[in-house]
């Protein structure tokens, strides 16, 4: 289980973005098991005995984010851990670099993940604006993410974070409405 940080006005500054490395494997051990007490299977399979599994994930997000070896129809993207006092990773970040025609409808820019343990405290929040920060760097002007309709903290995180709704789709992977949101980033 995580050790869960407290949660105070001071938290935002003990706040950072990080890249993922090998130097984190613990705090992510931490994390797939937050997930796993949970409930929620992310993260379940990237172990093996020697724990080359993890090494090949890191290596596999630094290939993604450079756009090397993506298969048809993938999109570069930088993978962000945010950390509490650099020893937690309180939620995880995935930032696409530009939009392919089925991410424009549903996908969007920013996926974010907060482990149950962490939920409802604002991390989400924080995160989004960390990595809509990130964005900034990459040039991305506007910012398009999506929800689905019944996930109501996501819709609060985009919306804390300026999100304007453009309108509600049907999903064609899943068959869910979906609210597609627009933040301006200048």
């Amino acid at each position: 289980m995580i050790p869960v940080p407290k949660k105070t006005k001071e938290d935002r500054s003990r706040l950072r973005l990080a890249e993922p490395s090998m130097e984190l494997e613990e705090a992510f051990r931490e994390l797939a098991a937050d997930y796993r007490a949970g409930g929620e299977q992310r993260y379940t399979d990237l172990y093996d005995v020697h724990g080359l599994a993890f090494d090949r994930y890191i290596k596999d997000l630094q290939r993604e984010c450079l756009e090397r070896d993506l298969s048809d129809g993938r999109v570069p993207c930088s993978t962000f851990w945010m950390l509490s006092d650099d020893v937690v990773i309180c939620g995880i970040s995935r930032l696409w670099h530009y939009l392919n025609p089925e991410m424009e409808l549903e996908g969007g820019h920013v996926l974010l993940e907060v482990p149950p343990s962490l939920r409802r405290r604002g991390y989400g929040s924080i995160l989004l604006e960390l990595t809509l920060e990130r964005a900034v760097e990459l040039k991305i002007t506007k910012a398009l993410l999506t929800c689905d309709w019944d996930n109501f903290g996501g819709i609060r995180v985009i919306k804390n974070n300026g999100g304007m709704l453009e309108n509600t789709i049907l999903s064609t992977r899943t068959g869910k409405k979906v609210m597609r949101f627009w933040i301006d980033l200048i």
